[in-house]
């Protein structure tokens, strides 16, 4: 497994990028982590140098991460450690949570879905949805036109399908039907730790249906909107999204709420 560590600090990450994504998709972060936090970010697997799960499954996929999270050094109940999780890899960080001994301190979602929206869920239909993804995604004429119609939840500067350039297709639509054939997020709702939830203040409505199903499972969870972000903080409002995850400088105390 592949894993790259951005920043300095007291405070110690482990961090799993959104659909489409691996590790390069939280350098924007970098600059703004010197001295605040060290950051270990994944290419989930199948990603750039991570290997595939081998099946394709959530069990083996969360088997690899936790392999990355032990290769970082990360879990000891002498350094509690914060999960970050982006867009659909908050689905991931919850899945790593349940399975580590201890429990992590802390998740950090941003702008996280807590289920795969109707729209994306076109995409898994029997014969036409592979077809439809591959225009949609995989083509550059498709990915202008997304882009274009989603120009209002975002800075004009923002490319929402810059990463699909260069992802490996079979990967992506690999996690899209994985993702389709989760039960829920009701089963994540045990795991003892802090919850922070930052999101985008001009993000998807599928996103903000979202923080409001994780907060009922999880009622304790603090709640951040960046309000000029839209669904990518990360790129729109890094150094916003830095100081909103760790604003008190220092990871929450272990069995803290």
């Amino acid at each position: 497994m592949y894993v790259r560590r951005i920043g300095s600090g007291p405070v110690s990450c482990f961090a799993i990028p959104g659909w489409g994504e691996d590790h390069t998709s939280l350098l924007p972060l970098e600059q703004h982590l010197q001295s605040v936090a060290e950051v270990h970010v994944v290419d989930p697997p199948g990603y750039g140098s991570s290997p595939r799960p081998q099946p394709f499954e959530i069990p083996e996929t969360v088997r690899l991460l936790k392999q990355a999270y032990a290769q970082a050094g990360l879990g000891s109940a002498q350094a509690p450690d914060t999960i970050i999780g982006n867009c659909s890899g908050a689905i991931l960080a919850a899945e790593l949570a349940m399975v580590l001994d201890p429990t992590p301190v802390r998740l950090v979602f941003i702008d996280p879905f807590a289920f795969l929206p109707g729209y994306f869920r076109v995409f898994l239909k029997r014969g036409f949805g592979k077809m439809a993804y591959q225009s949609t995604f995989a083509n550059p004429v498709g990915r202008w036109i997304t882009n274009q119609m989603v120009g209002g939840r975002q800075e004009q500067s923002t490319d929402m399908t810059s990463t699909f350039r260069v992802t490996d297709h079979e990967v992506t639509y690999q996690y899209l039907k994985l993702f389709g054939g989760l039960p829920g997020i009701e089963k994540y709702a045990p795991l003892q730790c802090a919850v922070t939830i930052i999101t985008g203040g001009k993000t998807f409505a599928a996103v903000r249906r979202s923080i409001t199903m994780w907060r009922e499972i999880w009622p304790h969870a603090q709640v951040t909107e960046l309000a000029n972000s839209g669904h990518l903080p990360i790129r729109e409002a890094p150094q916003e999204l830095v100081q909103s995850m760790f604003a008190d400088g220092r990871n929450v105390e272990r069995g803290g709420a």
